[in-house]
C-alpha cells in the first residue's frame, strides 16, 4: 500500500464522522484520489502534504476525463475533508476558482400529468377513482 492511500485510511479511522455511506464513499473517493495523484506522477506524497497544486493537478485530471460537474463536486467534498482533517482549509480553493462549473439539473420542466375526467370515468373501483382524484387534487404521483 502507498504511503498516502495508508495516511488517508488512518486519517478516516481517527475521524469517523458521517454515516456508515458516507465514509464508504469517502474511503472510495479518498483511494482514487490518492491513485490518481500517483499517476500524475506526485510520488512520495504525505496526507499531510496536501498543496494547491496536487488539488490544481487533480482537477485538470478530472477534466481531460470528461468528468461531469457531479463527479468532481462530490470528489471535492472529500478533498475538502482530507484539508479540514490535516488543518489546511485553505490549500483547496472554491470550486468556481478551479474552473468547476454549476451543476445542470435534468427535471427543469413540469412533469405533471392532467387528470382526464373521461379516463377517470373508466375506473370501475369508487376507491381508486378517489384515490386518483385526491392524487391530483393534492399533487401526487403514483
Amino acid at each position: 500500500m502507498r504511503d498516502l492511500n495508508y495516511d488517508l485510511k488512518r486519517l478516516q479511522a481517527a475521524h469517523d464522522d458521517g454515516s456508515h455511506g458516507m465514509r464508504t464513499a469517502r474511503s472510495y473517493a479518498l483511494a482514487q484520489i490518492a491513485d490518481t495523484l500517483h499517476d500524475l506522477g506526485f510520488k512520495g506524497v504525505r496526507a499531510a502534504g496536501l498543496k494547491r497544486k496536487h488539488v490544481v493537478a487533480l482537477v485538470g485530471e478530472w477534466k481531460r476525463q470528461g468528468r461531469s460537474v457531479g463527479t468532481m463536486k462530490n470528489r471535492m467534498a472529500h478533498v475538502r475533508w482530507w484539508a479540514n482533517r490535516i488543518g489546511r482549509p485553505g490549500v483547496v480553493p472554491s470550486n468556481g476558482a478551479l474552473g468547476i462549473a454549476n451543476r445542470e439539473y435534468v427535471t427543469n420542466e413540469d412533469k405533471s400529468v392532467v387528470l382526464d375526467p373521461d379516463k377517470l370515468a373508466l375506473v370501475k373501483d369508487a376507491h381508486v377513482a378517489m384515490a386518483l382524484r385526491l392524487e391530483a387534487e393534492f399533487g401526487l404521483r403514483r
